[in-house]
């Protein structure tokens, strides 16, 4: 009995974990349109978060973590709304209004799609609308994914239409190549090759 209802409690935690992380869209036909926000929302602060000193912004991600996880956050593309695409990222927005109406200009997105055109994958991405920005954490780190606007509740509580969308990655999670000392690899080779050849010698 106690399995039934373990079993119970977390497939509806799961059904409605989900379900309370996305932003939908009912069109006239009844067709619901879903984009949850990848990855795990962390915080909303007022202001822009192209604007913010950069140590802030790690400040408040390490306060987050709350473990000692140290970060060293680098932005590696944004969007500015309508615009699609930069060099190294790609953003889509819904044709949705907020009242999920069918035939919003797809300049005046709620939510919608983000993909890192440069093969980086993302820790870390941000929704920049009316004055406020919010900030996800995604683990693991992703080239791709969804966003919305559900976590900016300015203007008297009404959810604005994103302005741009921010790409960053943590450097201090980023895997480097250890260099290769070659000199050093040859001449322990070598040195093993003529040890080799004096003992056989010897023994001859």
């Amino acid at each position: 009995m106690k399995r039934i209802v373990v079993t119970i409690l977390f497939v509806s935690f799961l059904v409605f974990g989900v379900s309370a992380n996305a932003f939908s869209y009912t069109d006239a036909s009844g067709n619901i349109y879903e984009y949850a926000n990848s990855g795990e929302y962390m915080f909303t602060e007022l202001g822009n978060d192209s604007n913010i000193d950069i140590l802030t912004l790690e400040g408040w991600i390490e306060d987050w973590f709350n473990d000692g996880t140290d970060i060293v956050l680098s932005a590696t593309g944004k969007v500015d709304a309508p615009a699609t695409t930069n060099s190294s990222l790609s953003v889509t927005y819904s044709d949705w209004d907020l009242e999920g109406n069918e035939g919003g200009s797809e300049d005046s997105g709620y939510s919608g799609t983000w993909e890192s055109t440069s093969g980086s994958l993302l820790n870390f991405y941000s929704v920049k609308g009316g004055t406020e920005f919010a900030f996800y954490y995604v683990d693991p780190a992703s080239s791709f994914g969804t966003w919305n606007t559900e976590h900016l509740t300015n203007k008297s509580g009404n959810i604005p239409e994103i302005s741009h969308f921010t790409a960053w990655i943590d450097e201090s999670n980023t895997p480097t190549a250890q260099p290769t000392p070659e000199p050093a690899t040859l001449f322990l080779l070598g040195s093993g090759l003529i040890g080799a050849g004096v003992i056989r010698r010897k023994r001859k």
